[in-house]
């Protein structure tokens, strides 16, 4: 599996992590690594292009869940973009749209974190 992780647009709290390859136990090491090279960097706008993914393994959605509070308590957000139809099937099993965010393509999900409206100054 070879991840990739690039910046989308201008801006520093925004990546995308692309993924290539079955989401398989070993690979989540390698997501991991992508994931907290993010957040060190303070982009906590984080995108997964899941194109070219064909599997996601139990402990891949782990991964993703786990991640959304912190992600979350920073500002931020994850989303999921270009699923292909199996890994699509198996996050609506999962339930998890109720929670995290999935969009046909990439520049729906960059829209979204374009668009969203920012919370009020405390």
């Amino acid at each position: 599996m070879k991840v990739s992780v690039a910046e989308t647009h201008l801006t520093q709290e925004m990546v995308t992590i692309t993924v290539i390859g079955p989401i398989d136990a070993r690979a989540v090491l390698r997501l991991e690594q992508a994931l907290a090279t993010s957040l060190e960097s303070k982009s906590y706008k984080i995108i997964f292009d899941l194109g070219d993914v064909d599997y996601v393994c139990s402990a891949g959605w782990s991964l993703f869940v786990s991640k959304l509070k912190e992600i979350r308590e920073q500002g931020g957000d994850l989303k999921l973009a270009r699923m292909r139809e199996n890994v699509y099937e198996m996050y609506k099993a999962l339930d998890f749209f109720w929670f995290l965010r999935s969009y046909p393509t990439l520049e729906e999900a960059v829209s979204d974190f374009e668009n969203a409206i920012s919370p009020m100054p405390e």
